[in-house]
């Protein structure tokens, strides 16, 4: 049997739209509309697919919330770096050892506490041969970038020919010297070393005296971002001693707080 030829015409270009006049299909394009058919039905019959997610899979906040700001950090105590420079003996100086703060000068002890107003800090590098006495600070070095010591020494030659020599046990530290005003030596210092009550003082602290100031720091600047506290009395700070001990060894750290908290 003959199939009917199409009309050349499309429908809707005939001009009646009214007509009731059927265009017959070939054999390949009712199995192409069977087969898009089949496929609308399976994409209506499955189920709806979750919206694809961001890698960063952040999650929009509840209509009417409010999305949480991080608090603002800037450390109160940056004005001070390197504001002024001190050398070893700039000004007078103290050290943290055996549970009090000591005067290098004359050797006696303050006591374990100490209020000091900042008003400078800076780093150091210190090269030690390792061992301790007298024969030790003579291959001392100090170096104020870890790069060229204050002799003008280049820092890892230095290092490296004295753990090639006679101290394999050198080693280089990075410290902190601050520098202050000692507005409260405490009881046993106002009796030994009246002079140096409101006196300029400066203290190279060790690495773990160092961590203890460098809390501080990030303490105080989380504190004030938060509005818990006012930011000029970060440079006010309590130094109090405490015993430290690892692998045998026993020495003093210094602990920072704000001395007004």
């Amino acid at each position: 049997m003959a199939l009917n030829k199409p009309n050349s015409t499309p429908k809707f270009e005939d001009g009646n739209e009214g007509a009731d006049e059927t265009v017959a299909l070939t054999p390949a394009q009712r199995l192409q509309a069977a087969a898009d058919a089949r496929a609308a039905e399976q994409a209506a019959a499955a189920p709806a697919k979750p919206a694809a997610q961001s890698e960063s899979r952040a999650v929009a906040p509840a209509a009417g919330t409010q999305v949480a700001k991080p608090t603002s950090m800037v450390n109160p105590l940056a004005p001070l770096k390197d504001a002024f420079f001190c050398e070893y003996d700039t000004l007078r100086s103290l050290k943290i050892t055996n549970g009090n703060i000591v005067d290098n000068q004359t050797n006696k002890p303050l006591g374990d506490t100490l209020g000091l107003e900042l008003l400078s800090y800076q780093d150091q590098y210190v090269i030690s041969p390792g061992v301790d006495g007298e024969e030790g600070k003579e291959f001392v070095r100090y170096s104020h970038d870890g790069i060229t010591t204050s002799k003008g020494e280049d820092c890892k030659e230095y290092l490296a020919e004295l753990q090639g020599g006679a101290y394999p046990k050198a080693s280089m530290t990075k410290r902190t010297v601050i520098a202050g005003s000692a507005f409260d030596i405490g009881e046993k210092g106002r009796k030994t070393l009246p002079e140096l009550q409101d006196s300029l003082v400066q203290i190279s602290l060790a690495p773990t005296t160092k961590a203890s100031f460098d809390r501080y720091m990030m303490d105080q600047a989380f504190k004030i971002g938060k509005g818990l506290l006012q930011a000029d009395g970060a440079v006010r700070v309590k130094i109090e001693c405490a015993a430290a001990s690892k692998g045998g060894k026993d020495w003093t750290i210094g602990n920072f707080s704000r001395y007004d908290a």
